[in-house]
């Protein structure tokens, strides 16, 4: 009876311990099989004296120690056995990372054998304890060791018989080592040595447990390796490194299994080369089926595996499928490009051509057929053609096939091998080539036509230079016949200027690389030596890129624009710097003007707030009110400034020219200053030559000194103001202000002089541009927008005149000068009585219509303040309703308004009878008040057009002007 192997499992500390089957350890693999015959007991391997008792006991066949880790240190309980148990030690099967250090410490410290834990199976284990206590058993005497002629060794059981049931007969150990001893006389009874010692390949056999025992002399011929050297798999060292590791695990599972055996692998020849060879071993069973040994042969395949990979590397380097079809079989064999092609895998492809040919678009299958039937009747031996084939994403490649044909003896065709290329960018090419050909002529077509046309001239000119065509514009152009053209009289350097030579040829080296060069200008001389600019730009044509084709612009109509190009070019860098310089003042210009338009509104808001939350005094509620008010007309201020600068940049500044006494205007001017003056405690004074310091007085006819200028009253009021409101601003308290009237040949001086800051000297030539201000900062202690001087200057440049500045200094204040031309003949103008209308609106019906809810109430509340009736409205489609019911004597309406604006409600009023309506007096109140907003406004139909924000009195005026034509007409 064979007793119950026992095992001592050391492994690490996650693994527990404790006695049972390999499920129910708590490892992480079941490195045992199920078996009742089997004992295992898992210890710690911290537990080291356990181990040792154990061992000494003999009760333990075998040690399996699981390393944890690949470091040497993890085989000390190894060598601890070793040293302390010596030979009673149990043989120790080790199982560890796949470290060459740790493997050849382990077999230096004595491991029976060592197994990869990542490839450890139940039976590659099974297997290696068989091998390990087989080896450790003492060989058992038998009754044919006393024969004197050699005899077999009993053949141990197949593997499972090392973990059979106690109650079965014993089996005697087999004696490895005898065998080995005796392998030169050892005969496997179902083999005949003598027939495979004649056979050419290699033949080799095994016992039941994989252990070889015989190989015939072709193994030692190609080996140079002994019988005795080439026991075991394991041991044969000319297994190529790289085979040996899975060799050994096939081999393994084969006999676990008790599975024929196949592999290939390579060996290494006596020389120290290797072939590869297909390793196969059938098992050899006895009547009851139990498997006895092992016979296998290995055949060399080197020749065939060079071509193998030969070929491979053939399929890889072919930017295609390879294809071989067997039409014996119908077999298909395809490279793994077929993936790239159409986007299956090789494998997953059934190795039939029907499959192929059913991927085949079917106009292409159709048209094929009869060319691969002609084909396979032919005595051809090559074949290609073109066909598109469905994609697996559904859509079609277009692809090139190229076969060479195989036949038997009889003609026939058997095989056809060959490639399939993908050309489906070669078709996309081949199609927008055609395309391109298609547009070419087109353009060919077009271009004859426009040549023909003679709207430019078009010449055409060969390598050398020579022109030997051209239209009858382009000889127009250069002075010469049709017939010296034809002669080949007229060359590129004939008509060319020498000092226009290099811009040609910068022209023909830039089309040579571009295929076109940019247009440029330049000169051609004519045949009666006068000069034509003209303006030319040509490609190259051709294959070689050698002949041209160019355009010709006769450019002599735009000589004074050629003068004023050059004049530019000239001025090129300035006008670079002035562009640099207006982009910086355009930047500081925004953010001053952030800062002036953000400024009023601070006290607008915070006052209107204060209005609304708190009880005010009236002496506060005067003030909030007023500053709401100065606050407003400022920003107003500097809308009007920034809309006279759009008006003067787009020419759009009309003058309304009249008779003036600059008298008048200087006093009206020094009135709206006098306030602002007064609070900083300036001195504001005029004078006018010969007069006392009075204006009132030195405007006297008898003095002879009225200023006399033709000038539109209000611009001519603004220049003024301007000059005194920028004295104002940068002259410190207490300072003074002059304002001076003189004559001077023929010029009427308008001089404002202050006891200021000054101008700094280098700022002069800068002081009447628009948006310059000297000081920039956010510190500045001066507000606006750098607006008022340049309108200064172009208004005064608009009556004829012109402004000057001067400053001795910075500290030293400043002297501005306004000269106008004086008018000589001058009859004085009887002004005519302004009556005003009453400020009441008593009796007049108004319609308001405005989408903008604050200003709507405004206006109602306002017109009905001054005795008005009011119906307000927010649409135009609510004013056309209104306008039949409520009958106004006047209507009030906004421009800017969604849906239908102010324009259209007028013209939809003005189409109306005059009994619904149609001739109602309106009035345009709108925040769009440019020159050509004006126009229209007035020209679609309403009679006043009123600038926002709101002047009361020039609202109120305006309504009862409109609603009492008989009192007073509009001018």
């Amino acid at each position: 009876m064979v007793r119950t192997c026992r095992a001592i499992i050391v492994v690490g500390t996650e693994s527990g311990e404790g006695w049972g089957s390999a499920s129910q350890r708590g490892l992480k693999e079941p490195y045992l099989p199920e078996d009742t015959a089997v004992t295992c007991e898992v210890v710690d391997h911290r537990h080291l004296q356990r181990i040792l008792d154990r061992c000494q006991s003999q009760s333990v066949d075998v040690v399996v120690l699981v390393t944890e880790t690949d470091e040497l240190s993890a085989l000390a309980l190894l060598e601890t056995l070793r040293q302390q148990l010596g030979d009673d030690a149990p043989p120790t099967v080790v199982v560890g990372d796949e470290a060459a250090v740790l493997i050849i410490q382990a077999f230096k410290l004595g491991a029976a054998d060592y197994l990869l834990k990542e490839q450890v199976t139940p039976e590659a284990l099974a297997l290696s304890l068989q091998t390990v206590l087989a080896k450790a058993s003492p060989p058992a005497p038998t009754q044919s060791q006393a024969q004197p002629q050699p005899a077999r060794a009993p053949r141990p059981e197949p593997a499972k018989a090392l973990f059979q049931d106690s109650a079965a007969p014993a089996a005697q150990p087999w004696d490895v080592g005898q065998t080995f001893a005796s392998l030169e006389h050892y005969r496997h009874p179902a083999v005949d040595h003598t027939l495979i010692e004649t056979i050419p390949q290699m033949v080799w056999t095994a016992d039941a447990t994989g252990a070889i025992d015989y190989w015939n002399h072709r193994w030692c011929d190609y080996t140079g390796l002994s019988a005795v050297e080439s026991l075991r798999w394991s041991e044969v060292e000319v297994l190529h490194p790289a085979d040996r590791d899975r060799t050994l695990r096939s081999w393994q599972r084969s006999v676990a299994l008790g599975e024929p055996f196949e592999i290939k692998n390579r060996i290494r020849r006596h020389d120290g080369t290797y072939h590869w060879f297909i390793n196969r071993a059938t098992p050899i069973r006895d009547s009851q089926n139990q498997i006895t040994g092992w016979t296998g042969t290995l055949i060399n395949i080197d020749r065939q595996k060079q071509l193998e990979e030969r070929f491979r590397l053939v399929t890889r380097a072919v930017d295609g499928l390879v294809f071989d079809w067997d039409l014996r079989t119908n077999s298909v064999y395809r490279s793994e490009k077929l993936y790239e092609l159409v986007g299956v895998r090789a494998e997953e492809a059934p190795p039939t051509a029907d499959w192929w040919c059913d991927r085949i678009h079917p106009e292409d299958r159709a048209r094929l057929q009869p060319q691969l039937e002609a084909m396979f009747s032919s005595a051809s031996g090559l074949y290609a053609s073109e066909y598109r084939v469905r994609h697996a994403d559904g859509g079609w490649v277009d692809v090139w096939e190229r076969s060479c044909l195989v036949r038997d003896d009889r003609g026939q065709v058997v095989r056809v091998v060959g490639s399939t290329v993908d050309i489906s960018d070669r078709k996309r090419a081949q199609a927008e080539h055609r395309r391109a050909e298609a547009a070419l002529a087109d353009n060919e077509s077009r271009l004859q036509s426009f040549v023909n046309a003679n709207v430019v001239g078009i010449l055409y000119g060969d390598a050398q230079g020579y022109i030997y065509k051209a239209n009858d514009e382009l000889l127009r152009i250069i002075g010469y016949s049709r017939a010296e053209l034809e002669a080949g009289h007229i060359h590129w350097t004939t008509i060319t200027p020498p000092e226009c030579l290099p811009l040609d040829e910068f022209g023909i080296a830039e089309s040579r690389q571009k295929g076109a060069c940019t247009p440029y200008e330049k000169e051609y001389l004519r045949k009666d030596g006068s000069r034509v600019p003209v303006l030319i730009g040509y490609s190259q044509v051709g294959q070689t890129k050698a002949e041209t084709i160019a355009f010709v612009l006769d450019l002599s109509a735009l000589k004074a624009a050629e003068a004023e190009r050059e004049q530019l070019l000239r001025r090129e860098q300035l006008a670079r710097e002035d562009a640099e310089r207006a982009n910086r003042v355009k930047d500081e210009f925004l953010t001053i003007l952030s800062h002036e338009l953000r400024t009023p509104l601070n006290p607008i808001l915070g006052w209107a707030k204060l209005l609304q939350t708190r009880q005010l005094s009236e002496a506060k509620t005067a003030l909030a009110l007023s500053t709401i008010e100065r606050n407003a007309k400022l920003q107003a201020q500097l809308v009007d400034d920034l809309l006279d600068v759009a008006k003067i940049l787009r020419g759009k500044l009309k003058l309304e020219t009249t008779p003036i006494d600059l008298n008048t205007i200087v006093a009206a001017a020094i009135d709206t200053v006098r306030p602002a003056a007064t609070a900083k405690q300036i001195t504001l004074r005029s004078k006018v030559q010969g007069a006392a310091p009075s204006l009132e007085q030195a405007a006297a006819d008898d003095q002879e000194l009225i200023f006399h200028v033709a000038g539109d009253r209000n611009r001519l009021q603004q220049i003024v103001w301007n000059l005194l409101a920028n004295a104002v601003k940068f002259t410190p308290e207490g300072g003074q202000i002059e304002v001076q009237l003189q004559q001077r040949d023929r010029q009427v001086d308008i001089i404002v002089k202050d006891t200021g800051k000054g101008i700094k000297p280098e700022f002069l030539p800068l002081l009447f541009e628009s948006f310059r201000q000297e000081d920039i900062a956010i510190t500045r202690q001066h507000g606006g927008l750098g607006l008022g001087l340049s309108i200064v200057r172009y208004l005064v440049e608009a009556h004829g005149g012109t402004v000057t500045a001067a400053s001795p200094g910075e500290g030293l204040g400043a002297t501005f000068t306004a000269s106008l031309p004086m008018l000589r003949d001058y009859a004085a103008a009887q002004p005519t009585a302004d009556i005003s209308p009453p400020h009441n609106l008593n009796t007049i019906r108004v319609l308001i219509v405005d989408d903008h809810a604050d200003t709507l109430e405004l206006l109602t509340t306002l017109l009905t303040h001054y005795g008005a009736t009011v119906s307000a409205v927010c649409s135009a489609a609510e004013a056309m309703a209104s306008l039949e019911s409520f009958r106004p004597d006047v209507m009030v309406s906004d421009i800017g308004m969604p849906g239908t604006d102010g324009h259209s409600l007028i013209q939809s009023i003005r189409a109306l009878p005059a009994d619904k309506g149609g001739q109602v007096p309106a009035l345009a109140f709108t925040a769009y008040c440019q020159d050509d907003d004006y126009q229209q406004t007035l020209a679609n139909g309403y009679q006043k057009l009123i600038a926002k924000p709101l002047e009361i009195e020039q609202l109120i005026d305006a309504i009862a002007r409109l609603a009492r034509p008989l009192d007073r007409k509009e001018p």
